[in-house]
This record gives structure tokens, C-alpha cells and sequence, in this order.
């Protein structure tokens, strides 16, 4: 289950928004919206792509995504 706390925190500590990560990841704000709210999945290139731009160690991500 995605962990929306630990999310927020990183995306606050990287200092970006949810606009900005939408859009670096290619999708739109409301899909990213979906999916942080657990209505719809994360695919793997998403899950990679936000831990390459908010610089997760594999130990987060897994909390994060996989928690």
C-alpha cells in the first residue's frame, strides 16, 4: 500500500510540487492526484522515475511504494 505520509515528506524535503512531478514524469496533474490518493496504481517507470527525481534510496522507495 502507498504510503501518502512518507510521499508528502519527501516531495516537501525535494521541494516540489505535485504539478511539477506530474509534468516531469508525464502525466497529468490529476492522474498523479489519482494515484497518491490510492485510486489508481503507480506503474514501474512512474515508481523509478519518482525515485530518480526526488532521489530515493531503495530503502524509501520500498517504505513509500511498498510499505
Amino acid at each position: 500500500m502507498f504510503k501518502k505520509n512518507l510521499y508528502f515528506a519527501k516531495t516537501t524535503e525535494r521541494e516540489i510540487s505535485q504539478v511539477e512531478l506530474a509534468e516531469k514524469i508525464g502525466i497529468d496533474p490529476a492522474t498523479l492526484s489519482a494515484k497518491v490518493n490510492n485510486k489508481r496504481p503507480f506503474t514501474v517507470a512512474e515508481v523509478e522515475a519518482i525515485t530518480d527525481i526526488l532521489k530515493l534510496s531503495v530503502k524509501d522507495r520500498n517504505a513509500i511504494f511498498f510499505g
